[in-house]
């Protein structure tokens, strides 16, 4: 995953592979090839192969879920609703997962909602994308200064839409 998040895509999904190829692999708990197998297919679409990433990361996903693993399965979950989100054959898939699937993880609930302004201005709905960003911006409204990019992303996008209307 370090691999991953640090853009070296190549080594990251080659280690994936190399730990899921070994004989001990399966011995390997359920929930952690299940996490290999969907961090693979977040790699795979970091490549641009959204087929086989949305593929990977669900499979991955299903072999991970049990009790317990809401939080360790997030960042993951993440990434798959934001791919499901950004293509117009899945995006109605990818707002339900934005929408609901992170009602119990506070960290993602922001982000989710930046997601969502993006994906519903995208998809022609401004009025959902207002209150999608509006929802943004006052949860992020005193972010650190890091964090202020989005934040500013997000005032941006509700001030286009928000300029269209008559």
């Amino acid at each position: 995953m370090l691999h991953l998040i640090r853009g070296e895509v190549r080594e990251g999904r080659r280690q994936i592979a190399s730990t899921l190829a070994t004989p001990d692999s399966a011995a390997m708990p359920s929930n952690t090839r299940g996490y290999l197998v969907a961090a693979d297919g977040w790699g795979a679409l970091l490549q641009g192969d959204s087929t086989n990433g949305l593929r990977l990361l669900r499979t991955g996903l299903e072999m991970a879920a049990a009790p317990g693993q809401l939080e360790e399965s997030g960042f993951l979950r993440y990434q798959l609703a934001l791919a499901l989100a950004a293509r117009p054959e899945t995006r109605e898939e990818g707002i339900n997962s934005l929408r609901y699937g992170f009602a119990f993880q506070p960290l993602f609930i922001p982000l989710a909602n930046l997601a969502l302004g993006r994906t519903y201005d995208e998809a022609g709905k401004q009025d959902s994308a207002a209150l999608a960003y509006q929802r943004f911006i006052r949860f992020w409204d005193k972010a650190d200064p890091e964090l202020q990019g989005r934040l500013t992303e997000a005032r941006a996008g509700l001030q286009e839409i928000t300029s269209e209307r008559p």
